[in-house]
C-alpha cells in the first residue's frame, strides 16, 4: 500500500475559511453593537442592528465558502459516511446563505435557520460514521462525540441565548477539525 497526498486539500482548506471568516466577522458585528450582553440577548438581534451587515456578510461568505469546501467530500472515492457528510455539509451552506439574504423576522429565515441547524447536526452524525469505520480517524470521530455531548448538555442547562453561542461555538470548531482532518488525511492506493 501507498500512501499519497489527497488532492481535495484547496477545499479543506475553503471549509476553515468558511468557519474563520464567519466567526470573525460575527465578533465584529457583536463587538459593534451597542448593549448586546453575552448570554443575556440572541445572536439574532445583532442581526437586526446597525452592525448586522456584518453578521450577515459573515453568514453568506461562511456559507458560500462551505458549499464549496464541501465538494471534496462527495467525491472521495466511495466513502458513503464521507460523501453524505459532505452533502449535507453543502445543504447547511445553501442555508446559511439564505439565513443572511431574509430578514430575521421572515418565516423563510427561521425555516432556513432551523433546516441549517438540522442538516448540520446530521452532516456531524455522517461524520462520526465515517470517522469509526474501520478505525479510520478515532481522534476526530471522539471530537464530533464530544461536541454533540456538551450541545445537547447545553442545550438542557442554559437559556437560549447562552445556548446559541455555545453551539455557533461548537460548530466553528468543528468545521475548523473537519478541514485540518481533510487536509491530513492521506488516501491508500493498493499497488498494482
Amino acid at each position: 500500500m501507498i500512501s499519497e497526498k489527497k488532492s481535495g486539500g484547496a477545499f479543506a482548506v475553503l471549509s476553515i475559511m468558511a468557519a474563520s471568516l464567519f466567526f470573525l466577522l460575527m465578533m465584529i458585528a457583536i463587538a459593534d453593537t451597542p448593549g448586546w450582553a453575552f448570554g443575556e440577548d440572541l445572536i439574532g438581534d445583532v442581526s437586526t442592528s446597525d452592525s448586522g451587515v456584518y453578521l450577515r456578510s459573515g453568514m453568506a461568505l461562511g456559507g458560500i465558502l462551505l458549499a464549496f469546501g464541501s465538494i471534496g467530500m462527495v467525491f472521495n472515492g466511495g466513502r458513503p459516511g464521507k460523501t453524505a457528510e459532505g452533502v449535507l455539509l453543502m445543504i447547511s451552506g445553501i442555508l446559511l446563505v439564505w439565513v443572511a439574504f431574509f430578514e430575521h423576522d421572515d418565516p423563510i429565515n427561521k425555516v432556513a435557520l432551523m433546516l441549517f441547524i438540522i442538516t448540520f447536526v446530521l452532516a456531524m452524525i455522517a461524520s462520526i460514521y465515517d470517522d469509526f469505520k474501520e478505525n479510520r480517524s478515532m481522534i476526530y470521530g471522539s471530537l464530533t462525540v464530544l461536541l454533540l455531548v456538551v450541545s445537547i448538555g447545553a442545550y438542557a442547562a442554559y437559556e437560549p441565548a447562552m445556548y446559541q453561542v455555545v453551539w455557533i461555538i461548537e460548530a466553528v470548531i468543528w468545521v475548523i477539525a473537519r478541514g485540518i482532518n481533510g487536509l491530513c488525511e492521506p488516501t491508500i492506493n493498493k499497488r498494482k
